[in-house]
């Protein structure tokens, strides 16, 4: 008992600092793999669509603590065997399960299917203990006079509920879980209904009032608050599409709508000189004229043909025909001979002037000869001048024969 007091004061008096850890939802289901993926998802939408809840942290809490006392227990019993005073544990600190980087793990259980669909409590029990569950679910189908019936129960704080359950034709359960998800939604959440899109294709992009785009689940569901709301689905080779529809809390809104297909747009497309080659997405088509296809948006064509500038074209279907003349390389870039030419004009325009100023003050000098003794410095500077002037105006005027050379003359 002396052994037993100083454990006793310790337990009382150190910090009860908690572990840490996502909350621990069992899963069991009948009638195998297929099941266990659908309702995996179905738990996944759900739990990761919600709110935090006290009672999940209040869950989350009471298993750590009994995990704990557990530890505490067994160390003490191995202390007493060994006849040694009980090592000092240390409590890792608690973070609540919504701060976790995982948040929630889901952790499958095998039962023989009998249990599973009756829900049987001690089954259930020995579970939640065995694996440390903080809530426990089971998706069961069975048979029911040649039907299905499928059915979600839900175990937590020792009460068992059943969430859903519906007949079915033999083989047909997943047509129900929308409207199983829209109902576990519905018991853990306000205000969360479930959209279903599944009848648009899975590629199309769906976006909301502001032009931001939605991810949908699996099969098409999307979370969304209840109340009015307003869609665009925008997919390859069809018209946009705008829905404006309500979803209800707990409830499915089915969304359907025929995508109209975009219309098929057809040009005639001609080129000279009449062997150019057009390009379309990167490939060599035969050769022009050609009639050309395509349903879409605008789509860019190429017209090019050597020692001709290349044309891009932009075909929106709005044309019937596009008649293209392609235009000599030498013409393209007539702007480099331009460009050359006023260099050379500058510079014989500096030279001029700067000779023209040398003259000028050379002349004063000569003739104020002793009235101006300044006129002789601005004379050597306005020389220096003129003869870097002179050196750029010939380098500009080779300049400008090499640039059309090479244009005109295609060298």
């Amino acid at each position: 008992m002396r052994r037993l007091l100083p454990l006793l004061i310790w337990i009382l008096l150190s910090p009860l600092s908690l572990m840490a850890g996502p909350l621990r939802l069992g899963l069991a289901v009948t009638g195998g793999d297929s099941l266990l993926e659908a309702a995996s998802s179905c738990i996944d939408l759900v739990f990761s669509s919600i709110q935090p809840s006290v009672a999940f942290e209040e869950a989350q809490r009471a298993r750590e603590d009994d995990a704990w006392r557990r530890t505490l227990d067994t160390e003490q019993h191995q202390a007493l065997r060994e006849e040694r005073a009980p090592r000092s544990l240390e409590r890792e600190p608690y973070i609540p399960y919504y701060e976790t980087e995982a948040v929630y793990e889901i952790i499958p259980v095998t039962a023989q299917d009998d249990f599973i669909a009756s829900a049987d409590s001690s089954m259930i029990a020995y579970n939640m203990s065995s694996s440390a569950l903080d809530a426990f679910f089971i998706f069961s189908v069975t048979d029911a006079d040649g039907l299905d019936m499928f059915s979600i129960s839900y175990s937590f704080d020792g009460v068992t509920e059943e969430l859903y359950s519906a007949l079915c034709l033999p083989g047909t359960y997943e047509d129900l879980l929308p409207e199983a998800t829209a109902v576990l939604l519905g018991h853990f959440s306000d205000g969360l209904g479930l959209v279903d899109l599944s009848a648009f294709p899975p590629s199309c992009q769906v976006l909301d009032e502001e032009g931001n785009v939605l991810e949908s689940a699996p099969g098409g569901l999307l979370v969304m608050e209840d109340g009015g709301h307003s869609l665009r689905v925008l997919a390859d080779h069809y018209e946009p599409l705008d829905l404006s529809f309500t979803v209800s809390e707990g409830a499915v809104t089915v969304l359907e709508g025929g995508l109209e297909p975009l219309p098929v747009g057809t040009v005639t497309i001609t080129a000279t000189p009449v062997d150019a080659t057009l390009s379309l997405f990167g490939v060599e088509m035969p050769s022009l004229p050609l009639s050309a296809s395509f349903q879409g948006g605008a789509v860019l064509a190429t017209i090019s043909k050597e020692g001709f500038a290349p044309t891009t074209l932009q075909l929106d279907g709005g044309q019937d025909f596009v008649s293209v003349t392609l235009r000599p390389q030498w013409m393209a870039d007539d702007g480099r001979v331009r460009e050359a030419k006023d260099r050379m004009y500058r510079s014989m325009r500096n030279s001029l002037l700067s000779f023209g100023l040398y003259v000028a003050m050379s002349a004063i000098g000569n003739i104020y000869s002793d009235a101006s003794p300044w006129t002789d410095a601005f004379g050597v500077l306005a020389g220096g001048v003129a003869v870097v002037n002179l050196v750029d105006f010939i380098y500009d005027c080779i300049s400008y024969y090499d640039t059309a050379k090479q244009v005109y003359l295609q060298e």
